[in-house]
């Protein structure tokens, strides 16, 4: 067998791709990366949208961080 050129950016792709379509059910506190809140719960998956502060926000998947 051939060995792989670029092991490391497939891994990055792998993770990338598996953080971006991962699923989050209603109801889940899930952080937010790279924004000024920390945090929303998730109130609809498609759109997805969720609540911090009272206030309804829409957040695209690639800012989703860790479930809390």
């Amino acid at each position: 067998m051939v060995p792989v050129a670029n092991a490391d950016w497939r891994d990055q792709v792998r993770a990338y791709h598996r953080d971006r379509n991962r699923k989050v059910e209603i109801g889940q506190k899930v952080g937010i990366k790279g924004s000024t809140i920390p945090w929303v719960v998730i109130t609809s998956t498609r759109p997805l949208t969720g609540e911090y502060g009272g206030r309804r926000y829409r957040v695209p998947r690639r800012m989703l961080g860790d479930v809390l």
